[in-house]
């Protein structure tokens, strides 16, 4: 069974680990998945304990924090098969777990774009020395592009996946199947990070035409994608 391992910050309340608190319990059928926050816990980490997931914090009190750091590196003894990651402190410890444990790293991108959206000099450094170094981003929406270009991602790495929630049954036939489609963002973000045969929310298997199944770190591509490299 292929390990996964998510690394981020802390789960605190917010939009990219409200996604994960739904996305990794769907995975665990499929694949041995772990997750490991740096910094704090918070709600959403009570929440997938309770679920069955092996989770992990490595308590870093900040990026020279050596024990933290040697807390953190130690997943990558569990030889995860890929390491997905969000916030630039997380995609820093999580390339290097992915190093050392010789894995695919997906970086997720969700920041602000636009007037009065924050910046900080040190972080786009350091996310310009990672850059070169991911397998492939994950960004929200197109106008995320001309920033993650010139932080150094490549065209071919970034896979456009737009935000969605799930939509009640009851709604269905009034939003139509456009709309729920935009509900599927927990499968479509598997299958950008390299993953097949996701469970789909609105319970049917994912093996459709077009998408290969099978249990297995691979490519994929998005319906308006090239193809993702093969890991």
């Amino acid at each position: 069974m292929p390990k996964l391992l998510f690394v981020c910050s802390e789960l605190i309340v917010g939009g990219a680990q409200r996604q994960w608190s739904l996305l990794i319990p769907r995975l665990r059928p499929r694949f041995d998945v772990s997750l490991l926050t740096l910094v704090g816990e918070g709600p959403f980490f009570r929440q997938l304990r309770e679920t069955g997931v092996a989770i992990d914090c490595a308590h870093m009190s900040r990026r020279t924090d050596l024990r933290g750091w040697r807390r953190a590196l130690r997943h990558a003894d569990h030889k995860p098969d890929l390491v997905v990651t969000q916030s630039i402190n997380a995609d820093i410890v999580g390339n290097a777990i992915a190093a050392r444990a010789h894995a695919a790293h997906v970086s997720t991108a969700h920041f602000n774009v636009g007037p009065g959206a924050p910046r900080s000099r040190y972080r786009d450094l350091l996310a310009r020395v990672l850059a070169p170094r991911v397998d492939a981003v994950i960004a929200i929406s197109e106008a995320q592009l001309p920033r993650l270009r010139r932080l150094g991602y490549r065209r071919p790495t970034i896979r456009i996946i737009a935000n969605g929630v799930e939509v009640p049954d009851v709604a269905r036939p009034a939003l139509g199947e456009r709309a729920v489609g935009r509900a599927d963002r927990p499968r479509r973000a598997a299958h950008a990070s390299g993953l097949r045969a996701v469970p789909d929310p609105r319970g049917r298997a994912a093996d459709e035409p077009g998408r290969p199944g099978g249990a297995r770190v691979g490519g994929a591509a998005g319906p308006d994608l090239a193809p993702a490299p093969q890991w």
